[in-house]
């Protein structure tokens, strides 16, 4: 497996808990009636110290596993590969980006709005992440 793959895997994994427990404490700050803007910055924080958290300790286990100080430079098939995905991952973002401003005719209230925009993010990203590994397995 190379370094690309491996690093789009744990972006993956990562994404997926990360922003799991995300939109778990969003519906149940929501469900409970204290879903506030404050709270939801509050779940930001730890949002953004555990992606980086994850990516600096993969970077750190990969070097030490593989002996390598730094990677390979993306030649054009990588290029490729992460242009296709990118624009998968855009037309996801931008049905989503529609999708929830089609829910400001129902007046909804600004900050479902916003977690709307973050799930059509991190949906977007996912889908992104899926397609790069779909690519580099096929071997496109």
């Amino acid at each position: 497996m190379t370094y690309q793959e491996k690093n789009n895997l744990v972006s993956l994994i990562s994404t997926l808990v990360i922003f799991g427990f995300y939109f778990f404490n969003v519906y149940e700050m929501y469900q409970a009636g204290v879903l506030s803007t404050i709270a939801v910055i509050g779940l930001w924080v730890p949002v953004i110290i555990f992606t980086v958290v994850v990516h600096v300790v993969f970077n750190i286990i990969n070097a030490i596993a593989t002996n390598h100080e730094d990677t390979t430079a993306a030649d054009e098939r990588d290029k490729l590969i992460e242009l296709k995905s990118t624009r998968n991952s855009h037309y996801l973002f931008l049905t989503g980006f529609f999708i929830s401003m089609g829910f400001l005719m129902f007046s909804t209230p600004p900050l479902i709005i916003f977690n709307l925009l973050i799930l059509a993010f991190v949906a977007s990203e996912i889908f992104g992440y899926i397609s790069q590994l779909y690519y580099y397995r096929k071997g496109f």
